[in-house]
């Protein structure tokens, strides 16, 4: 929940292990919660101990105590508001409170964290408001994405859209698959410098396999194991009119798979606009990440 090791762990020198991880976690949310005197109020409230309030104070807590509940733990989470855009899913009912010393944690993880792929301010917020609540979140999130000096540094100017001519339409799920690459990348510790994308024209699915090379025998390989071994042969490859996807021995793999090549008009970004921005989305989650850390795949 947060990057922070306890204080136990670090002066102890032993490293804890899943449950007592889980333990420390929420321990530590409990107490911070229990430190927010906004928060504790109506934590008070909820249990029912209302002798320290006056009779105006309790009829103020009351006025939106109900939207918030605590577990066994004494943790307290918000109910969802349903609404005619966002109705309430049993499974999405509940999100943990996060008191504003926690805030920056949870705004580091959702955005920064690998899993977080330094997306922007609407799909950041998205990711948040599945999980917790805090008043003014939106403009928290918009404040931390637009000072971000990460993806500042690795997001180029967007593409001008463009119309799609000859863009095959899927039926099902990798009928057609696009590819692309990511070039560019510092050496990783295996000494791969590229990143080869495969996506699923019909889903949005992407698949990313580290490269050290982009001969037409290694694209096959990849395509081998990233897309045929999962999902089987897709009756379309969509690509750019590059030598690399053009050679005989590609070839020859996709007749052996009953494939058929299709190129893009020219190679236009426009023309294969979904795996584009998927190219764009990607680069700049990768590029943010590899240029500090230990270039490991």
């Amino acid at each position: 929940m947060t990057r922070a090791h306890s204080r136990d762990e670090v002066d102890s020198g032993e490293a804890m292990g899943p449950l007592e991880y889980q333990a420390e976690r929420w321990r530590r949310i409990k107490a911070h919660q229990d430190g927010d005197t906004f928060l504790m109020q109506i934590k008070k409230y909820l249990k029912g101990e209302l002798d320290q309030f006056s009779h105006a104070q309790v009829k103020r807590i009351a006025r939106y105590a109900d939207q918030y509940v605590l577990d066994s733990r004494e943790i307290m989470y918000r109910l969802n508001a349903a609404t005619r855009e966002r109705p309430r899913y049993k499974e999405s009912e509940l999100r943990l409170v996060v008191p504003a010393d926690l805030r920056p944690d949870i705004l580091h993880y959702a955005h920064e964290y690998v899993q977080g792929g330094h997306q922007g301010i609407t799909r950041t917020y998205e990711k948040l408001r599945s999980e917790f609540y805090w008043p003014r979140m939106y403009a928290n999130v918009e404040v931390f994405v637009k000072e971000c000096t990460d993806c500042a540094s690795a997001k180029g100017r967007p593409l001008t859209p463009g119309p799609f001519p000859g863009n095959v339409e899927p039926s099902r799920p990798f009928e057609v698959v696009s590819m692309d690459f990511v070039t560019h990348l510092p050496k990783s510790e295996c000494g791969n410098t590229f990143l080869l994308l495969f996506q699923d024209a019909f889903s949005g699915y992407v698949m990313c396999k580290p490269m050290s090379s982009t001969t037409a025998q290694d694209v096959a390989e990849a395509y081998e194991e990233r897309v045929f071994r999962q999902f089987g042969a897709s009756s379309k490859l969509r690509h750019d009119q590059d030598p690399r996807f053009m050679s005989e021995v590609f070839s020859r793999f996709r007749d052996m798979l009953g494939c058929r090549q299709r190129a893009t008009l020219a190679y236009r970004p426009q023309a294969n606009g979904q795996q584009e921005r998927s190219v764009q989305t990607v680069t700049r989650s990768v590029r943010a990440y590899v240029a500090e850390l230990d270039q490991s795949d």
